[in-house]
């Protein structure tokens, strides 16, 4: 996650592009607002995934080969588990949004974490999506669940370490 401090001032505003009513976390009035929009935000993304493998699982409960479906399921419940991360913080009674002030290396680092989730979740929609596309067979959906499974491992790293940040837990390491 390296970034030049010119890309670095621009990392909320991607997320401000995308998440109506998010407006960082510099400024207190703002910080729980901005994580709600952004979680919620998320969580309707996760449940949009969430249908779209449920729905290509149906589909393949079709052909009645456990060896196809089985691994579908599993990953429906990662993506499940990972999602609940999201609904359920840790942070949420932390004195991160309490703080008049907040340095300036934390939110960086903050703002990262949130890009690298979206990036994440930009991925995690374009394999799902190709996995819908393929065909019922055991090399092609197992192609795809790896994939799946290393992209949600990424973002659940990152949502760990931004729900760190935000608890206070990271603060003496940076």
């Amino acid at each position: 996650m390296s970034h030049t401090s010119s890309e670095d001032q621009s990392l909320p505003d991607r997320i401000k592009e995308s998440v109506s009513g998010y407006e960082g976390y510099a400024e207190i009035q703002h910080r729980n607002n901005s994580d709600t929009h952004l979680r919620k935000y998320f969580m309707q993304e996760f449940d949009a995934m969430g249908k779209a493998i449920a729905e290509y699982t149906s589909k393949v409960r079709e052909q009645n080969d456990p060896k196809l479906y089985t691994p579908l399921e599993k990953l429906q419940k990662k993506l499940t588990t990972v999602g609940d991360s999201m609904r359920n913080p840790t942070y949420c009674d932390s004195t991160f949004f309490q703080k008049p002030m907040v340095e300036e290396d934390t939110l960086q680092n903050i703002y990262l974490y949130e890009n690298q989730m979206f990036e994440e979740i930009e991925n995690l929609i374009a394999e799902i999506s190709a996995l819908k596309n393929c065909a019922p067979e055991m090399e092609e959906i197992m192609d795809h669940v790896l994939r799946i499974n290393d992209t949600l491992d990424a973002l659940n790293q990152a949502l760990f370490e931004r729900e760190s940040l935000l608890a206070g837990d990271m603060e003496e390491f940076i």
